[in-house]
């Protein structure tokens, strides 16, 4: 992110290196060097997307059941993850390959309820990046539970450890795996062949005002629209496809606001962090990451 200024007013700039995109989508969109932590995701607000299915069917990996105990009212189920390769010459593997971002199961009622998750670890370490969503399935309603910032790839991916602590009424593998009694659970990872419809920015519902207009590859315009969620805004690049036709990689996206406090990005950015969300145009795909200010 850079920030400088130009006619009296604050200009943030979000560069986006996300080389391939058009192919695949399967990490979170490095704008910098930041381990990601603290990614903002509500579950009755943002990022909202509908995700009906996250699978590619040329996924190198696979997530086995390795274990359930039970201690007291918690159940604690764990699964390992094992390579099994793919085809390279398919973007998707690749890419996949390159970068995890993400792991869904597809679950249950009882077990798509955020307060019958008592917690999830990798490798042993508490894991904060997670939600369980509901969506439409059919005449009825189907639940999956995913797993966010991952920040793995084929060398750190294969081998992770993943435990799910659940209470009831999520009290047991079936509970936890919708697919199969025998918990054969079907599981998803990555956001694959995406496409860069819209980008998102949590912002300080203060700031809204202090905007002046969006600059896209250094072309002016206030065709951006606002988000708002239960206790916060954001900031909508919309129509990116018809705006980057020849693609994503290396574009700047900018806001500019007023002279003042929220030319800071501390205090315009909420919470004091600049998160951009990326979403797809069918709204499956929304992998996000926190930017930090760069040199100018």
């Amino acid at each position: 992110m850079v920030a400088g200024n130009m006619v009296g007013a604050a200009i943030i700039a979000v560069v986006i290196m996300a080389s391939g995109l058009g192919a695949s989508a399967a990490s979170d969109f490095s704008v910098s060097s930041h381990s990601g932590r603290g990614l903002l995701t509500t579950a009755s607000g943002f990022p909202w997307c509908q995700c009906i299915d996250y699978s590619c069917a040329c996924s190198p990996y696979k997530v086995n059941f390795e274990s359930s105990t039970q201690s007291g009212s918690l159940t604690t189920t764990c699964f390992s993850v094992a390579y099994i390769g793919c085809d390279t010459s398919r973007a998707c593997c690749r890419g996949m390959l390159a970068a995890v971002d993400k792991l869904t199961f597809e679950t249950t009622a009882a077990c798509g309820v955020k307060s019958n998750i008592a917690n999830i670890t990798i490798n042993g370490k508490r894991w904060p990046s997670w939600n369980p969503y509901p969506h439409p399935s059919g005449p009825g309603t189907g639940y999956e539970l995913k797993i966010y910032n991952l920040k793995g790839n084929n060398g750190t991916f294969p081998g992770s450890k993943i435990c799910i602590t659940t209470k009831a009424p999520c009290s047991s593998l079936k509970d936890l795996c919708s697919s199969s009694p025998s918990g054969d659970c079907t599981r998803g990872a990555f956001c694959c062949k995406m496409d860069f419809a819209k980008m998102e920015l949590p912002i300080t519902t203060e700031c809204k005002p202090e905007l002046r207009r969006i600059l896209i590859n250094n072309e002016a315009t206030t065709s951006y629209s606002w988000g708002f969620y239960d206790a916060f805004t954001t900031l909508k690049f919309p129509s990116l496809t018809k705006s980057l036709p020849a693609g994503p990689d290396g574009a700047t996206l900018c806001w500019v606001v007023r002279p003042g406090a929220c030319a800071d990005p501390a205090n315009f950015c909420l919470n004091g962090r600049c998160q951009v969300n990326i979403f797809s145009s069918d709204n499956k795909c929304c992998p996000a990451t926190i930017v930090q200010e760069a040199a100018p």
